[in-house]
């Protein structure tokens, strides 16, 4: 019974990993073309151009690594007892 719970805590690692990254790898691209792209908000008022760069340090500088470490962290097996079925 313990083999089965752990194949199948392999395979939600796994899936989990695969959604991810492709995730990550999205959040990097658009995060980098809203600051470094000249003209990424040319028709936002300067507020809101403001506001749109700033929220896009925050998901490239933190976010992003955040992210990355949960996705390595959750490939760990982590076993408590009483939960899911471990005895």
């Amino acid at each position: 019974m313990g083999q089965a719970n752990d194949m199948g805590r392999n395979y939600h690692n796994k899936v989990i990993l695969a959604l991810s990254i492709p995730q990550i790898i999205l959040l990097i691209a658009v995060s980098c073309a809203g600051l470094f792209v000249p003209g990424s908000y040319p028709k936002e008022t300067l507020n809101w151009q403001a506001q749109s760069m700033g929220q896009d340090a925050v998901d490239l500088f933190l976010l992003t690594p955040l992210l990355v470490v949960t996705a390595l962290l959750g490939q760990k097996t982590i076993e408590l007892p009483g939960c899911y079925g471990v005895d």
